[in-house]
């Protein structure tokens, strides 16, 4: 797990000092070490380097040593040591004297890959996965991706065919932000190490920022919320031909199988699925430093915690982190702690307030490097950030399940108009009135949805573009001046609503959301965060599996996952019909946050925040402040793209 960066440009052009920049900005994702490799694409000359945190046992030059003028490609890494904890897990890697690679990331069948490539004559000097990965490349080239179980962004660099292949992981665990211009392409983890070079315009897009102020989206697509950096987004990869500079367009190498029919009973899909789950258990649980595991007292994480125990047996040192809410009504300590016990792990809690949100706001901001949908997630950070202070390096967490197997209640709207457009009357009645009996707030809109997801796609298109045009609190000019494109999304509909609403949560938007605050919120603390649900084969074999599997005619959710994990998770655990997961009591904290949101807004005008209208963004905040108005989410994303414009020194 680590933090990559590159650069190509001219010779004239190279700049030792701010690729040294870049890769101090993403020092946080891999405090272990520092690797650099230049290259000259003409006469294919390659140099190891180091920067100022590489281990001096390495003895090589300086990156701040070399010529400008003698090389035109720049590669980097920072590393967490995770797997091989020895020098021989150095990057950038070679391979044969060929193949260089960066690689963020873990390949947890690394050892059965290995053993393959053995057997085919390829020879192994490390005992790091990152080897593997780059002897897969020599031998399988681009196919090696679909050999793969595991989370990556990585660039391998061909020498003799002059060319970059880039890859990112099947679900988007790992990022990847690249910048092109005629004369430069340019890499990294993170956005904040783009913005080191002085190339990189800090121009907004103002399409995704209307998207995320208007509608909440964001992480979906190949932009980001700056004009000039994009996305690779999951399941793709490309090549750069270092002779013309050319960058291929993304291409998609692996998408869920959703034509594919299981005809496997119930008990024999969760025999099947029990197994899956312990073998990916098992595959994540390899590491050379400690593994904990984030435990919010739900069904996915009191999942992982007891597998855990159940694969590692008595000797496994589990430690456990867990977020207690101040406030009771969305507090889970009852039911992380019943896990704690049963797994016999040793139990870390923290409990923050609105206090330590008003300490940690502007870092937390930053540290996401892009806006974000709510402070949920801020808990999320709390908890590794814990996890660190306890010495875990390598942490597992549920994310995922929910979007494979229907876990949130909203996906009940979906499957009663499955229901319904498939002609099953009597079962979308029993879901609506099971499903929802003992679920207040789904009580109206459950059969609300589900009416309006029955209608035919033109109407319901038509019925989203009333609202066409800037809201009440958006600035007219901006968004005319911005040829801002309102097309909302338009959710599945149709005998298939379900399954598409699956996959669009797994391929479109949704859980690359999640992942990205997974991966700052763990990387700002130095922290390998391992999500072991998100497996191709266990997501494609979910999918597979009948409706009923996933959600009953009663309404129960992850039925099938649920039949899997009895006699492992505690049955009080698996018979729970409420979630609630690491929720912060947002509007609750919101008026502590006072002096923070009068320092945002005080800087709010014409030429820092174009997009609003501060006179009606300030009344209605002072409204809700005072108890006048109602806390809305819209209100937390005015905030968070006002300080992110500011920090970030974004132009319009």
């Amino acid at each position: 797990m680590c933090g990559i960066a590159g650069l190509i440009t001219t010779r004239e052009r190279l700049n030792p000092k701010t690729f040294e920049n870049v890769l101090q900005a993403i020092r946080h994702r891999g405090p272990d070490g520092e690797g650099i490799l230049a290259f000259d694409s003409k006469s294919k000359r390659a140099v190891p380097l180091s920067g100022p945190d590489s281990e001096a046992d390495l003895n090589l030059p300086l990156l701040t040593t070399i010529t400008p003028g003698d090389f035109d490609v720049l590669l980097g890494q920072r590393r967490l040591s995770i797997i091989d904890l020895s020098l021989n897990g150095h990057q950038p890697m070679n391979y044969g004297g060929r193949y260089w690679i960066t690689f963020n990331g873990e390949i947890y069948n690394y050892i059965e890959l290995r053993q393959e490539l053995i057997a085919k004559g390829y020879e192994f000097h490390t005992a790091s996965d990152t080897e593997v990965a780059i002897a897969a490349y020599a031998c399988w080239g681009e196919d090696m991706l679909n050999k793969f179980i595991g989370m990556f962004a990585f660039a391998i660099l061909d020498t003799e065919e002059n060319n970059l292949f880039i890859a990112r992981d099947f679900f988007g665990i790992k990022p990847f932000f690249y910048y092109k211009s005629d004369e430069q392409f340019a890499f990294a983890s993170e956005i904040k190490a783009l913005l080191q070079i002085p190339e990189v315009s800090r121009k907004a897009n103002n399409q995704r920022m209307y998207d995320y102020l208007a509608m909440g989206y964001s992480d979906a697509g190949e932009e980001s919320f700056f004009e000039h950096i994009h996305v690779l987004p999951p399941a793709h990869c490309m090549t750069v031909d270092l002779k013309t500079r050319k960058v291929s367009p993304a291409r998609r190498y692996w998408s869920v199988d959703r034509e594919a029919r299981s005809t496997l009973s119930f008990k024999a899909a969760a025999d099947e699925l029990r197994e899956r789950f312990l073998e990916n258990i098992r595959l994540h649980l390899r590491s050379d430093v400690p593994v904990g595991a984030c435990l919010s007292g739900g069904v996915d994480s009191s999942a992982i915690v007891m597998a855990m125990r159940h694969v590692g047996g008595k000797s496994l040192d589990i430690h456990t982190f867990t977020y207690v809410a101040d406030n009771e009504a969305v507090s889970e300590e009852k039911w992380a702690d019943l896990v704690s016990e049963a797994s016999g792990s040793v139990h870390h809690k923290i409990r923050p307030g609105a206090s330590n949100l008003i300490d940690d706001i502007s870092p937390f901001v930053n540290i996401q490097g892009e806006p974000f949908s709510s402070t949920n997630m801020y808990v999320q950070y709390l908890v590794f950030r814990l996890a660190k202070e306890a010495g875990i390096k390598v942490m597992l967490d549920g994310q995922g399940s929910d979007e494979m197997l229907g876990g949130y209640l909203h996906y009940l709207s979906f499957r009663v108009a499955s229901s319904l457009a498939s002609g099953k009357l009597g079962e979308a009645y029993r879901l609506l009135t099971y499903g929802t009996h003992d679920r207040a707030p789904f009580r109206k809109s459950v059969p609300k949805e589900s009416a309006y997801l029955m209608l035919p796609a033109p109407v319901r298109q038509a019925l989203l573009r009333k609202n066409k045009g800037p809201k009440d609190w958006m600035d007219a000019d901006w968004f005319a001046r911005s040829n801002i494109q309102v097309e909302p999304q338009l959710k599945p509909g149709g005998r298939n609503a379900f399954r598409d609403s699956l996959r669009d949560s797994l391929e479109v938007r949704g859980i690359i959301s999640l992942l990205r605050y997974e991966d700052r919120s763990s990387m700002a603390n130095s922290i390998e965060s391992r999500v072991p649900f998100l497996t191709p084969s266990f997501a494609s074999f979910i999918a597979s599996l009948p409706d009923s599997y996933l959600i009953d005619r009663d309404g129960n959710t992850k039925c099938v996952f649920k039949a899997a994990m009895r006699g492992i998770v505690p049955d009080e655990i698996l018979d729970r019909r409420d979630k609630i997961g690491f929720l912060t009591p947002e509007k609750q904290w919101f008026t502590e946050l006072k002096p923070w949101i009068d320092q945002v807004l005080s800087g709010a005008n014409k030429s820092t925040a174009p997009f609003l209208v501060p006179e009606f963004a300030k009344a209605e905040l002072n409204r809700i402040l005072q108890g006048g108005g109602s806390y809305r989410s819209t209100v937390w994303r005015w905030l968070n793209a006002l300080y992110w414009s500011e920090v970030n020194e974004v132009t319009f």
